[in-house]
């Protein structure tokens, strides 16, 4: 998937290049990216249980996306996209793992989920609405400590854990107001869907830059 990103890219890059002079190409190309609110975190499905230490975060973080898109017909593009959801929460608490006596001072645990995409985009009601669907690869990572039996023995392990799911697909709905000429400023809806079920839900003011 980051392989098809990257030629989606060039070939866009490419695809500038050849309209430069062609004046009539209104809207070539569209930049985009937005900062705000992720919902729906699956951590507490795969962080091991505790006895007592609690490491579920709460099911909001934060959201940030950037699109490339460049037109393929009137209202109509293909893209390419990479998109972050965060979750952070500071642990101090005092507990057991297993066996283990554990004390987590000011933990910072972090769950990361990447999304790299390759997407369409339709556009109506004169460029202010668009609804965006695509494919995108999701990378999700998250740090924590468990523990292990080794020989009879407890093993407390820290570690950064990282899982992949090669498919999912999404859909975005999105509502812009041109500032000016070249820069819109609008508010996009992004839900995301995997063989787990919804992974994902987004609402991100989005600052869009045409070309």
């Amino acid at each position: 998937m980051k392989n098809t990103v990257t030629v989606l890219v060039l070939f866009c890059c490419f695809h500038i290049a050849l309209g430069q002079n062609d004046k009539s190409k209104a809207d070539l190309v569209y930049v985009s990216g937005g900062y705000g609110i992720g919902f729906l975190n699956l951590a507490p499905r795969s962080v091991p249980s505790s006895d007592k230490i609690n490491f579920r975060q709460d099911n909001f973080g934060s959201f940030i996306q950037f699109n490339l898109d460049f037109k393929v017909a009137p209202g109509k593009y293909i893209g390419a996209g990479v998109s972050k959801k965060q979750f952070r929460s500071m642990l101090t608490q005092t507990g057991f793992i297993g066996a283990v006596p554990t004390i987590a001072d000011e933990f910072n645990l972090v769950h990361e989920i990447y999304f790299y995409d390759i997407h369409y985009r339709r556009e109506w009601i004169e460029k202010n609405l668009s609804l965006t669907a695509g494919f995108s690869y999701f990378d999700d990572r998250i740090n924590q400590f468990y523990t292990i039996t080794v020989e009879n023995t407890a093993v407390l392990i820290l570690a950064n854990n990282r899982d992949a799911t090669p498919l999912t697909v999404f859909l975005a709905l999105e509502y812009f107001i041109p500032i000016n000429p070249y820069l819109d400023l609008g508010l996009s809806g992004r839900l995301d869907y995997s063989i787990i079920g919804v992974n994902n839900i987004a609402l991100t003011p989005t600052l869009r830059v045409r070309f």
